[in-house]
């Protein structure tokens, strides 16, 4: 069977300030044998890498921005997305995508209001 990621929520109204927590649900597969990214597409449509979650728990960063935290369940064979101190540039389009693959999520929009 093909490996599927599912993204909830599929909308997520936020504030700014607030933390938020993505999550992305692998199945047919395990976690621990996947490496993952996790990508920000913003209103400019451009697609921007986030951070790969290593399988062996190694993750790198292609943002400097320590608010953007990633991190695996494998009781629950999951990756979560946890950004705090929501700015309104956070406001988006977050995707979970299994790394060199197009095997992608189904995508959460992230909305961002004023305080």
């Amino acid at each position: 069977d093909s490996q599927i990621l599912v993204q909830t929520p599929e909308f997520k109204p936020a504030r700014e300030g607030q933390t938020v927590e993505l999550r992305c649900r692998v199945e047919n597969s395990k976690v621990s044998d996947m490496d993952l990214v996790w990508e920000k597409l913003g209103r400019t449509h451009k697609a921007t890498n986030l951070l790969i979650y290593y399988r062996n728990h190694d993750i790198h960063r292609y943002t400097s921005d320590a608010r953007f935290q990633a991190t695996r369940d494998d009781f629950s064979n999951s990756f979560t997305l946890t950004i705090s101190n929501l700015k309104l540039t956070d406001f988006a389009v977050y995707y979970c995508f299994v790394f060199r693959t197009n095997i992608r999520g189904t995508g959460t929009e992230l909305s961002v209001a004023r305080k």
